[in-house]
């Protein structure tokens, strides 16, 4: 990278991770209004909402990647032009396309980020935020702890310490009580496997059984057993396909996935892989704009606009992606649409950018 491409770089960069930022806090404030609707349902109170908000921040910041990208590149860029450094350049021989391949160069650092937020980062925190929500505004049948969540469903207590990729109960120990209220089998596995059919398979399990009269107890390698917690209760821990990481999804649709979860599964997987895309496709729309009539106008002028397209071409690609679900069309096909046709838009400004 040459010291050209390193200066746009520097204004890309910035401009995009600020306008991230301003989006990320007011999106999440937003968030944080919506929430007090429901503080005051169990143990749900202020404080879980402003923490359940916190934890969601990485999440939405890669739902958001592509619009700050946008917003982000009209500034960083527009801001070169006013200042007439673009001016310099073009005037030194840089042609737009080749300021548009320096901003593509700039995009790497931006793309790792992404990559990171989706599959390490934002996952966990926005699964733990949503569970701890579900758990606390369900009431006194369902306690969330630093070490574990406890769940009263039925005849039986079940005790989770983890649920891995959000989808694999970990450290389990399922209590099972007669109609007389008296413990009458504990069993404490290492992990539990739900199936399709709903049954659970747990690993690495020993099993206490009192009938009362006598006691036992059996070390087994597997157990299965029939779901002690019912649908709705079992939803309080399995997080939904928006929440999961790329190699979770992408181990789901291969393996199947839940029941009537396959093409939802399918349409977030396919969503976070061109993510990535789209935002690359938007910082190269972002260009001709900042070449064009954009290199006179002043800051606030720029940022309004930027927004004002950043929002227009979010609510596309939601629109898009919804009428995608609607039609029942292929989900890698309804994914790759707005990077397809935003491209093609800013390769088409930049033929035209003298």
């Amino acid at each position: 990278m040459n010291i050209l491409e390193r200066y746009i770089a520097r204004a890309l960069i910035a401009g995009v991770l600020l306008s991230l930022l301003v989006l990320v806090l007011l999106i999440s404030l937003a968030a944080l209004v919506g929430e007090l609707d429901d503080v005051g349902r169990g143990q749900y109170g202020i404080l879980e909402a402003v923490e359940a908000v916190g934890l969601s921040m990485p999440e939405r910041a890669f739902d958001l990647f592509a619009v700050s990208a946008l917003i982000g590149g009209i500034i960083g860029l527009g801001g070169l032009a006013t200042g007439r450094e673009l001016l310099v350049m073009r005037a030194s021989g840089v042609s737009p396309s080749r300021v548009a391949v320096a901003v593509l160069k700039a995009a790497v650092p931006l793309l790792i980020l992404m990559a990171l937020l989706a599959e390490f980062v934002a996952p966990p925190l926005s699964q733990q935020a949503a569970r701890m929500k579900r758990v606390a505004t369900r009431g006194p049948d369902a306690v969330m702890t630093e070490q574990a969540v406890w769940l009263r469903d039925r005849d039986a207590i079940v005790r989770i310490g983890a649920v891995q990729n959000g989808r694999s109960p970990q450290d389990v120990h399922v209590f099972r009580f007669d109609a007389a209220g008296n413990l009458e089998e504990a069993l404490r596995a290492g992990a539990a496997s739900i199936r399709g059919d709903g049954r659970w398979l747990l690993l690495d399990v020993q099993r206490d059984i009192l009938d009362g009269v006598d006691a036992g107890s059996t070390r087994l390698p597997v157990h299965e057993i029939p779901s002690p917690l019912s649908a709705d209760t079992l939803a309080l821990l399995i997080s939904p396909p928006d929440l999961l990481s790329v190699s979770r999804l992408w181990f789901e649709v291969g393996s199947g996935g839940p029941p009537g979860t396959h093409e939802d599964l399918r349409r977030s997987l396919w969503k976070k892989i061109s993510a990535p895309f789209l935002a690359l496709a938007m910082l190269l729309l972002s260009v001709p704009f900042a070449l064009g009539g954009l290199s006179a106008t002043g800051v606030g002028r720029r940022l309004a606009f930027g927004a004002v397209v950043g929002v227009l071409a979010h609510i596309a690609v939601q629109a898009v992606a919804y009428l995608g679900a609607l039609a029942d069309l292929d989900p890698a096909l309804v994914a790759f649409a707005p990077v397809a046709l935003t491209a093609a838009a800013a390769l088409m400004l930049l033929s035209r950018s003298r």
